[in-house]
């Protein structure tokens, strides 16, 4: 299949290493992204530059010097489950599971140096090919990739697919994977780009169809009891990340220290469930969004601590009454967390 560009997302063991080409398998650690919209991927490296007048009673740039460089951009696309879940279950445990004190959650991680250590997000690389107008194509990785806050969103405007909009920050785009390797480990490293071996030309087959649409939540949405005749939904979020340099040029440690969850909702007004009274009241309520395709399902556990932050009616000419609201998420001690990601197969009913 002809492509200008082209992409492909893969799970990191170790923060800033992506799962070995001998160990990737498509569909289960690794998956071809459909980059379907302007910059859909857009990071870039960038180096912090710093500049230092001339003096001399002038404020005239006479220098700069760089000792530090950013790696930093977005990810949006579509959320297809494919014939197992994985890939959107990936992509919510990416932005919110957090490795568990055996490292086997979110998938296995095994850093000696506990760089990504337990309680923090795990980490994911991404492989970007452009199309040079010589023909061939420039071909990077970007490594030590985390989320730092985005969206999962559907409506029921076009196309009613569930689309998932994230900000990111990784370490580098300059090495492959053997070279990446070494950097992780301390040992001395050469820049290199990534080949046509690490990095496969795609085929049509390799890409997942099928994503996650607005049908999919049809009596799976929850605030306090289960809601219908809602048009938008949106699950927001910030994860508060504490990105280190130290001694170092390029980004070392990338530690999760916390998040702000909050469902932006659109509901057609009703009388009940009363949900100003419930607003000014400052219930709690508890709250889930899934969706279920009848094979494969994707479910965010925001608890029983969810509280209206805010809730606007709109009252439109020639159009349905609406409550335009905002659910702030609060750590739930029962849950043990703010918000636990579930998904994979839909179970057969014995």
């Amino acid at each position: 299949m002809p492509a200008r560009e082209f992409a492909m997302i893969v799970q990191e063991k170790e923060f800033g290493v992506p799962v070995a080409v001998a160990d990737r398998v498509l569909g289960v650690n690794a998956w071809y992204i459909r980059l379907d919209t302007d910059n859909a991927f857009s990071m870039q490296s960038k180096p912090t530059i710093s500049k230092t007048p001339m003096g001399g009673g002038y404020n005239v740039p006479g220098c700069k010097h760089s000792d530090q460089w950013t790696t930093t951009g977005s990810l949006q696309g579509l959320a297809y489950p494919g014939d197992d879940g994985l890939y959107a279950k990936f992509l919510a445990d990416v932005a919110f599971t957090r490795i568990n004190t055996a490292r086997t959650v979110p998938w296995t991680t095994t850093d000696a140096g506990y760089v990504m250590p337990p309680e923090d997000l795990a980490s994911f690389a991404v492989y970007h090919a452009i199309l040079d107008d010589d023909g061939t194509y420039e071909r990077k990785l970007y490594n030590g990739i985390k989320v730092t806050g985005g969206s999962f969103d559907v409506s029921d405007q076009d196309p009613r697919a569930l689309r998932f909009n994230f900000n990111i920050q990784g370490k580098r785009d300059d090495l492959n994977q053997a070279q990446a390797a070494l950097a992780a480990a301390g040992s001395a490293y050469t820049p290199a780009a990534p080949n046509s071996t690490e990095f496969p030309f795609p085929a049509a087959g390799d890409y997942v169809c099928g994503p996650y649409v607005m049908s999919d939540t049809v009596g799976l949405l929850k605030i306090e009891t289960a809601r219908s005749m809602y048009s938008s939904i949106s699950l927001s979020f910030t994860n508060s990340m504490a990105p280190k340099w130290w001694e170092e040029k390029y980004l070392k440690t990338n530690r999760w220290c916390g998040r702000d969850v909050k469902l932006n909702v659109t509901l057609k007004r009703k009388k009940s469930p009363d949900d100003q009274a419930a607003f000014r009241a400052l219930m709690s309520h508890e709250t889930a969004l899934e969706f279920n395709n009848g094979q494969t399902f994707l479910k965010f556990d925001l608890g029983a601590a969810n509280a209206w932050d805010d809730l606007t009616r709109s009252l439109p000419i020639g159009d349905e009454y609406v409550w335009t609201g905002v659910l702030q998420n609060y750590w739930d001690d029962t849950l043990g967390e703010s918000i636990v990601v579930t998904g994979g197969l839909v179970e057969e009913e014995p």
